[in-house]
């Protein structure tokens, strides 16, 4: 069995691949959104960029969790990471929007 066979691109790795960077464009958005407020003397409870960016990391979280569980078909360690990074984004998100704060 060569390498090349071993990496199959099926649409479930695909998926996961997917999962797994929409989960990093979520975790970025936060880092970024932290440190932004961090440096601006900090982000409050109804901030235009609060919102605007906890809309779309929440969004992104959803679309991550839906692509990562879909890649679980053929379930291995690296999917199931996938999905949990990505739950953790949705859970991240859902406490900004239930603190209002970073």
């Amino acid at each position: 069995m060569s390498a090349l066979n071993a990496m199959d691109k099926t649409k479930s790795s695909v998926a996961a691949l997917v999962g797994a960077t929409l989960a990093t464009a979520s975790a970025l958005l936060a880092i970024w959104l932290m440190s932004y407020g961090y440096a601006t003397g900090g982000l409050h409870n109804r901030d235009p960029l609060l919102v605007a960016g906890f809309r779309i990391g929440m969004g992104i979280s959803v679309a991550a969790c839906v692509f990562a569980g879909a890649g679980l078909r053929r379930p291995n360690r690296v999917r199931w990471l996938s999905l949990a990074f990505a739950v953790a984004g949705l859970l991240f998100w859902a406490s900004v929007a239930f603190t209002g704060q970073l």
